[in-house]
């Protein structure tokens, strides 16, 4: 691994475990249906969850990526390719909670969800097969 530390070992594998949960808990929330009392309870729940994964990921994993990028090219190329829009899933997510606050009972609800979900599928997975692998 490009960053030989345990504690940045340890914190990806919490990402992919998080982001695992995370993906799983939408797409049961999505075939229970996210007009319904029990799929909306299943995204509430997932609600902070995703939240705090979002923050841990900026807060904790891109500030100790950034640092080493200072002395890692690939790891600098590839937050720089992958950094741009990350911000903006954050508040699709954020806004998509609070258009929602009881998900989901508005006529654009559903799409909404997809265009989130997808957001944060491919999001996760750029992570995991690009910048988690950059520093293997």
């Amino acid at each position: 691994m490009l960053i030989k530390n345990e504690a940045f070992a340890s914190l990806v594998g919490q990402l992919h475990d998080e982001h695992i949960f995370i993906v799983n808990g939408l797409e049961e929330a999505w075939k229970i249906g996210i007009d319904s009392d029990k799929g909306k309870a299943k995204l509430l729940s997932l609600k902070t969850k995703l939240f705090e994964h979002l923050d841990k990921e900026d807060r904790v994993f891109y500030p100790m990526l950034k640092s080493a990028a200072k002395d890692d090219s690939r790891i600098d190329e590839a937050l720089d390719v992958f950094g741009r829009g990350l911000g903006e899933i954050s508040k699709s997510c954020k806004d998509f909670f609070s258009r929602y606050p009881q998900p989901c009972q508005a006529k654009n609800c559903d799409k909404d969800f997809q265009d989130i979900f997808s957001l944060l599928k491919q999001r996760m997975r750029k992570e995991e097969l690009v910048l988690f692998n950059v520093c293997k």
